[in-house]
């Protein structure tokens, strides 16, 4: 964070490289989930710096989103904070609701602009029906309205992996890092030994 501040800081105050006149707009860009570790963004923490700077905020979901939080709404569910403090929010629907395509959340008129200007939504054709359809079925299950509760994950799954892992493959040692998140890092002791898990990987 206090790198990141000291960055927020410069750009304040030098402005652009060349010119020094200040930046129109300065933008933070984060992740819900960062999937190499599965460490989660100190989002709170983020938000309070593009506050106190007045950045805008890009919150990139693709990993969180369906799969952190009560009912899946991602990392701002799971801090308790108001998704109006996000200017944009993106995610994917390949991921946690198995379908295809993504999504882009903010102000009415950013959404309006891209709609009219980016090429990937005046040239791509619409999302298919049944595509649209497995992702209201998996919204509905992940956040519990679909009457069961197939979409909530039990708390005991997070610490499972590494049990199930030293059963599957004994003979080799590996540490486990748990996180508030489904991807998990998995660090193995030797080069060999990843080689011999490549087969297993997929």
């Amino acid at each position: 964070m206090q790198s990141l501040e000291r960055l927020l800081r410069e750009a304040v105050c030098s402005g652009q490289p060349r010119t020094h006149r200040p930046w129109k707009k300065i933008m933070i860009m984060v992740e819900g989930i960062y999937s190499m570790e599965g460490s989660v963004v100190c989002l709170p923490d983020i938000v309070a710096l593009k506050k106190k700077y007045k950045a805008y905020l890009y919150l990139d979901e693709a990993h969180s989103i369906g799969a952190v939080g009560p009912t899946g709404r991602g990392v701002t569910e799971l801090f308790g904070l108001d998704t109006s403090d996000i200017d944009v929010m993106m995610g994917t629907f390949t991921k946690s609701f198995g379908a295809a395509g993504g999504y882009i959340a903010g102000k009415k008129e950013l959404v309006d602009y891209l709609r009219s200007h980016s090429h990937s939504a005046v040239y791509a054709s619409a999302m298919s029906p049944p595509v649209t359809e497995q992702i209201l079925r998996a919204m509905k299950c992940i956040m519990g309205l679909d009457g069961t509760t197939v979409g909530k994950l039990p708390e005991p799954l997070v610490t499972q992996p590494l049990s199930c892992l030293q059963q599957m493959f004994p003979a080799f040692s590996f540490s486990l890092c748990l996180s508030l998140s489904l991807c998990l890092s998995l660090s193995l002791c030797s080069s060999l030994h990843a080689l011999k898990l490549h087969p297993y990987s997929l």
